[in-house]
């Protein structure tokens, strides 16, 4: 992965729940937005969003693991509300976090 195309997917990472500005990234980068997404999927074999899915799920089961409240895993992992996250969560695993043994209560143990 190229130094711009690495250092977003470090950024995505670091902040999944507001991930930097594309457009902003790109003109930082001294490069046009359609280019360093061309870049980035070269590169890294997924988009931007598609990569971006993956980190805030990774970060989600994490949580989940911890008892963390449906709310603030969704909240944490940059969803505006817990039934946009369960959305994604579902399309994501098949599934919705319950299946997997993920309790739906709204209070940490």
């Amino acid at each position: 992965m190229n130094a711009t195309a690495r250092e977003l997917a470090i950024a995505i990472e670091r902040q999944p729940a507001s991930p930097p500005s594309l457009t902003q990234w790109a003109a930082d980068s001294g490069t046009s937005t359609r280019t360093l997404l061309r870049r980035f999927r070269a590169e890294s074999g997924c988009t931007v969003a598609q990569y971006t899915l993956r980190v805030r799920m990774r970060l989600a089961l994490k949580l989940l693991d911890q008892n963390v409240s449906l709310t603030d895993v969704a909240l944490q992992c940059g969803y505006r509300s817990t039934t946009s996250f369960l959305a994604a969560f579902r399309r994501t695993f098949g599934a919705p976090p319950a299946a997997y043994g993920y309790a739906f209560n709204e209070q940490p143990e």
